[in-house]
């Protein structure tokens, strides 16, 4: 019998760095489904850590507003406005029900992003009454 075991414990942890304080890169703004699907949610997280979800089932209405960079999402129980800027590929995301999770991103980082990303600096829920919109 070997008495060679090995957790290899230190291989499995991620490696702490002192960038962890920098904004989110592109990628870890918004990310999306690999392939379009079934029952589908989209998470919403906000600067102080809250997260909540909404199914793309009960998606009811999605408008892009251009000249504020907003998009407008009418769920059957809540209504959630996005605001940031380069939001028109986001907006076509939503369309294809790509989107799984947007993080909300300070004002103050985005000279660190990409030009061409998504950055959303505000995201308001309000919570529409039982009758519906």
């Amino acid at each position: 019998m070997s008495q060679e075991f090995n957790l290899r414990y230190n291989e499995i942890q991620p490696e702490i760095n002192a960038n962890d304080n920098m904004p989110l890169e592109q990628s870890e703004c918004v990310t999306y489904y690999e392939t379009e699907g079934h029952a589908r949610n989209v998470c919403f997280v906000f600067e102080n850590g809250n997260r909540i979800f909404l199914n793309y089932a009960h998606l009811l209405f999605c408008e892009y507003i251009h000249e504020i960079g907003a998009i407008n999402l009418i769920f059957t129980s809540h209504r959630i406005i996005l605001e940031g800027c380069n939001t028109g590929e986001l907006f076509k995301s939503f369309l294809s029900q790509k989107t799984q999770e947007i993080v909300v991103q300070s004002s103050r980082y985005n000279t660190f992003l990409e030009n061409d990303s998504a950055i959303v600096f505000q995201i308001k829920v309000i919570q529409l009454p039982d009758e519906g919109v």
